[in-house]
């Protein structure tokens, strides 16, 4: 299974959800809700089963009738794929968030703006219809009009979320999709056809790089992408920490070991190799660390 989400920026008339193409900057939006959903809906590989349809409103105006809004404004965007790709209306979840504070919060925090800690504090510490007097007052209204020239009408969008399924996929298929979509794969499929080449090779790396872009939090593309770099020459924190990430994994701990006598720490190294001691790759390993220090007179 799949999920891909995305977001859309579409301009409404003032208090009123009908979705219109023809309205400022609505057709390029609706070209690219079009072309990502046909490219989907088309894929004979993939099979779509829930879409979920979350709308959101700026903070200006009443609560209740900014939740009503943004309700009613996810509801366009599903009338919208019924009625363009005939898709089942029980496939859609709708749901309405109202007015967007905490996106508020984080255009602000990574902006320069002026006044920018006046607002924070503002957005921070009040709420309900306190906060919002509060910003329309504050430096003779200033912040405010920059807040809802710049930033509100980013909080006004409808996010899409499409969840599929993905057929399995042989080896030729995989690597045709490694090449142009490598998120239909599985982690699985993407070591398949990274094993399919010789040890060293670019193809190989590059495969195991991918899996990493792709996987970033699984444990096993974190080890890969660390040893990979540990044969490279890489020796940094980051390549420290990819691997405490996946630190359950033995290959994990035998990587770790090798890093850590790369660096000199050769105690270190040894006791984690011990933790490992029944891998052939940590007993080599460690036959290779006792000659080298043997040879040093370390031992």
């Amino acid at each position: 299974m799949r999920n891909e989400r995305f977001a859309a920026h579409f301009a409404f008339v003032v208090s009123n959800s009908t979705l219109k193409r023809d309205y400022r900057n609505n057709k390029p939006e609706l070209d690219r809700v079009d072309s990502i959903t046909n490219s989907i809906l088309t894929n004979k590989d993939l099979k779509v089963s829930d879409v979920s349809i979350d709308g959101y409103a700026s903070p200006e105006g009443y609560e209740k009738a900014n939740l009503d809004l943004s309700k009613n404004r996810a509801q366009a965007l599903v009338n919208y794929l019924v009625d363009k790709f005939k898709m089942p209306v029980g496939m859609f979840h709708v749901q309405g968030h109202g007015e967007d504070w905490d996106g508020l919060l984080k255009l602000v925090n990574n902006s320069e703006m002026e006044w920018k800690n006046d607002v924070l504090t503002i957005i921070n510490n009040y709420s309900g219809q306190a906060r919002k007097e509060k910003l329309v007052s504050m430096h003779e209204g200033l912040p405010y009009r920059f807040l809802l020239l710049n930033f509100y009408p980013l909080l006004r969008r409808t996010e899409y979320t499409l969840k599929y399924s993905v057929k399995d996929f042989n080896l030729e298929e995989a690597k045709a999709y490694m090449a142009t979509k490598p998120h239909l794969l599985s982690l699985n499929e993407m070591y398949m056809v990274a094993n399919s080449y010789p040890e060293g090779s670019e193809e190989r790396n590059a495969a195991f790089r991918t899996a990493a872009t792709i996987y970033p939090n699984e444990p096993v593309s974190m080890a890969n992408l660390a040893a990979l770099k540990i044969s490279e020459g890489s020796v940094d924190n980051a390549v420290e920490n990819l691997l405490k990430g996946a630190a359950r994994l033995p290959q994990a701990v035998n990587s770790l070991g090798v890093l850590n006598a790369k660096k000199g720490n050769w105690a270190k190294a040894k006791e984690l190799f011990m933790q490992v001691a029944d891998m052939p790759e940590a007993q080599s390993n460690m036959k290779e660390l006792e000659k080298m220090l043997e040879s040093i007179g370390e031992r």
